[in-house]
């Protein structure tokens, strides 16, 4: 059991790697015509406008950290700002090398060393996912409201599979509340198994399952039963992703495009590409980030801006924080190893 376990977490790192040659193969034999051009857009990149470009990359997750700061202390007072970046930080790192399913057991155990249960602390840092989630599907409609027009007359051909990205992602939420809240929804998950499962082995897991969902739902709806909390989070949640939706509008400053749509049309189209990407079950939008920015902004910007923008767009977003972070997690390891060795 444990040699395989070692083998899984061998694996897991040589795949990151293979799926971040594979995707840097593609994006050169994609634009291996325009890569001077390319090149060249990116050497005369303006640097007040790039580093604008990172101080929002880096807001982003300070706000992300803001959220979880906010849920956690309403178990813990003690829990800081610091601790809480410490959170985000490990989670995003962990779901990087782990394609995401390292995410929330690194951080469940990270909080249970600021004295909050496993139990709790999975709820905790679950519950700022839902909110994001939930935030990027009301962003994407308030856009589709005022926007609709413009993204209709620019994506005729695509406009279908973004109506299918918002129809996936509202039911991705639809899900996630009722796993959070509902016992008559757990109840029906369970039902099926619990008929044809009959052995010691399963309803032994059926049952642990079903206690940490049970735990699940009541932490939850103590948490959501605080509106002003819930406010928060959805408030700081709309301010957090506009840092990344009017990325884009500032990386055309950057490249000196001649072409530079208003802002409101920048930031209504990357609402949509993050509901598109959201659906995609990739950690960090990894490949599917790329693929999307293009296939929407090659529309607006043309082959060879959207590409150079893309380039500072993920920079900023995904590849940047894994260089500043990885630093950050591995320090806050060796301290809390030492800290634990020496108790």
């Amino acid at each position: 059991m444990k040699q395989s376990t070692k083998k899984s977490n061998m694996i897991k790192p040589i795949l990151v790697i293979l799926l971040f040659c594979l995707l840097f193969y593609g994006l050169y034999y994609t634009f291996r015509d325009s890569l001077p051009l390319i090149v060249s857009r990116l050497k005369e990149a303006s640097p007040f406008f790039v580093l604008l470009m990172l101080f929002f990359g880096f807001f982003y997750y300070f706000l992300d950290s803001v959220n979880t700061t906010l849920v956690v202390r309403t178990q813990n007072k003690d829990f800081t700002l610091k601790n809480g970046i410490t959170t985000v930080f490990l989670g995003f790192v962990t779901g990087v090398m782990t394609f995401g399913s390292g995410t929330k057991p690194a951080q469940t155990y990270y909080l249970s060393k600021h004295n909050i249960p496993i139990g709790k602390g999975f709820s905790l840092c679950s519950l700022p996912y839902v909110f994001h989630k939930l935030t990027v599907v009301l962003y994407a409609t308030i856009m589709l409201i005022f926007q609709g027009k413009f993204l209709k007359r620019t994506y005729q051909e695509a406009f279908s599979y973004l109506t299918a990205g918002y129809v996936f992602s509202f039911l991705i939420i639809a899900v996630l509340i009722l796993l959070f809240t509902s016992k008559k929804f757990h109840a029906l998950l369970f039902y099926l198994p619990e008929r044809f499962l009959h052995s010691p082995k399963w309803l032994e897991k059926l049952a642990l399952l079903k206690k940490e969902l049970q735990n699940l739902q009541e932490e939850s709806v103590s948490l959501l039963k605080k509106k002003s909390l819930c406010a928060s989070l959805v408030g700081i949640n709309f301010l957090k992703l506009t840092c990344w939706y009017i990325l884009p509008f500032l990386a055309c400053y950057a490249i000196h495009s001649k072409t530079v749509f208003p802002i409101t049309e920048i930031i209504a189209t990357s609402a949509l590409m993050q509901l598109i990407i959201g659906v995609i079950p990739i950690t960090g939008g990894m490949v599917s980030a790329e693929v999307v920015y293009l296939l929407l902004y090659n529309v607006l910007f043309g082959e060879v801006s959207a590409a150079s923008t893309m380039i500072l767009y993920r920079a900023v977003t995904y590849y940047l924080p894994i260089f500043y972070q990885m630093p950050f997690v591995l320090y806050k390891g060796y301290r809390l190893k030492k800290t634990t060795s020496h108790n």
